[in-house]
């Protein structure tokens, strides 16, 4: 059996998967904007970071230049190299160019190889570098280099000169690894580290561990996310990245759709509540509506339905036209009534005719045990047997079966089959007599039973005229064989 659906229902579900499917729509398109939005102000100020960073390198960098400066200006010390007083040139270095923050300052008296003061033990795996070092421009780009200790060195020089004479160099080696305020600086970014390229790796500064593979670093001109994290160059420091790990980024995206999914739970929750009063306002009087008219099947009797508890005015016109067609119907219910009964009864009395009038024997019997309901003239006729002696008893009561066992099974095969036709059966009539019937019938169902409707033609004589035919041809072919046994 179908199962029957409320509307009342159907309303709210329709309503709550429009209002789900709008919520997830809007909430997909403000999280997709939002999210841009935020990675693009993350972008922005991952940028401003990666040239505040610069700039404070560049800064640094260019007070500890004119530091430099100083040294290969400063007329002690071109005294000093011209006297040749080493201690005099140590003692102006140590006390105002001392070592701070990864700057150690050196000078090299021209002709020599000895640096003043002597070099660190962590300098003289690059004490060549730093001889073979000559100036470079102010405004060219620093290239950093990674010592054995795993530090990044700078190295800066300048010619110390009286007139055209040069007297000595002046140096300044910068290690960056041991500079404090840059690494203080760096600490003001959280997330935020910068990366030196060997090979094909990225090694952090400050850890020394290999963070990411680039396959293409030349690549890498802009902006770039790799594995979560926002990489770009550091600008005029070749070989150099500022890198800055997203999840900042990602936990403010989550923030993001926590929140997104708080409203949208708080505004469907009251969309429930909406969608329950509306469908509630509307399903009433529908169902109102639907038990009257539930009643009026019932009871057809009731041709009207009542309008007054139904407050739409779209409801009252469909009551009112209900009503209408429920009158109608009824009209031509009735009317449909009169004309049926009339071709009924037009039906049956052609039927009647028709059955009482037809030369073959028409009986009607029920199917399961062959008791007779109906019968023609022409079976009274037939059988000897009036209306009344026949109707309500079964074949079997008036033994008409010639052969009771061949009658059983003809009734068998019909039950199974539901149809026989032009079987040749014996009978025996009232006054006892055999007589010989070609039988059809077919099973129906008459008067809410299963029956069975039976057509029996009298074939008596044609048997018997073929029997007697039968017998004159045998005779015919014994006088024959006899004419000619004689000649």
């Amino acid at each position: 059996m179908r199962r029957r659906k409320k509307f009342s229902r159907f309303l709210l579900a329709i309503l709550l998967l429009f209002e789900s499917l709008s919520l997830a729509s809007i909430v997909g398109c403000l999280y997709i904007l939002q999210a841009r939005t935020m990675e693009r102000d993350f972008r922005h100020k991952t940028e401003l970071r990666q040239v505040e960073t610069s700039i404070f390198l560049r800064n640094r960098i260019e007070r500890l230049r004119g530091k430099l400066h100083d040294i290969s200006t400063s007329n002690t010390i071109r005294v000093s190299l011209m006297l040749d007083v080493e201690s005099q040139i140590s003692e102006i270095l140590n006390s105002r160019f001392g070592p701070s923050n990864g700057a150690y300052f050196f000078i090299r008296e021209a002709g020599k190889s000895e640096f003043i003061p002597h070099l660190p033990e962590q300098f003289l795996a690059i004490k060549g570098d730093i001889l073979a070092f000559k100036e470079i421009s102010q405004q060219g780009p620093v290239k950093f280099q990674k010592t054995r200790s795993g530090h990044y060195m700078a190295i800066f020089s300048i010619p110390v000169k009286r007139r055209l004479e040069t007297l000595g160099t002046a140096y300044l080696v910068y290690d960056l690894s041991s500079d404090q305020a840059f690494w203080s600086h760096m600490k003001l970014f959280p997330h935020a580290s910068l990366l030196s390229l060997e090979g094909s790796h990225l090694v952090n500064l400050a850890t020394g561990l290999k963070e990411l593979v680039l396959e293409k670093p030349e690549a890498i001109e802009d902006c770039a996310s790799i594995n979560g994290k926002f990489i770009m160059p550091l600008k005029d420091f070749p070989g150099f990245f500022y890198c800055v790990s997203s999840e900042p980024l990602r936990h403010a995206k989550r923030n993001l759709m926590a929140l997104l999914l708080v409203l949208c739970a708080g505004v469907f929750m009251l969309t429930v509540v909406l969608s329950f009063i509306i469908t509630q306002k509307v399903s009433r009087p529908l169902e109102d509506i639907s038990a009257q008219a539930v009643e009026v099947a019932r009871n057809p009797s009731t041709v009207r339905i009542d309008d007054k508890g139904v407050g739409y005015l779209e409801f009252q016109d469909m009551v009112k036209a209900f009503n209408d067609l429920l009158g109608a119907l009824m009209a031509a219910k009735e009317k449909l009534k009169e004309k049926a009964k009339e071709k009924l009864q037009e039906s049956e009395d052609r039927y009647q005719k028709t059955f009482d009038a037809s030369p073959l024997s028409i009986t009607t019997l029920t199917l399961n045990d062959a008791r007779f309901i109906e019968v023609n003239d022409a079976f009274c006729k037939l059988s000897g047997y009036s209306r009344r002696e026949a109707i309500g008893r079964t074949v079997f009561d008036l033994n008409l079966f010639a052969d009771p066992g061949e009658g059983k099974g003809y009734l068998e095969v019909l039950r199974l089959e539901g149809e026989v036709t032009n079987v040749e059966l014996d009978f025996r009539v009232k006054d006892g007599r055999i007589v010989t019937g070609l039988v059809s019938a077919r099973r129906l169902r008459y008067a809410g039973k299963d029956c069975m409707v039976v057509l029996v033609s009298d074939i008596t004589q044609q048997k018997k005229a073929q029997k007697e035919r039968k017998n004159l041809e045998a005779q015919l072919r014994q006088a024959q064989k006899m004419e000619a046994i004689g000649t």
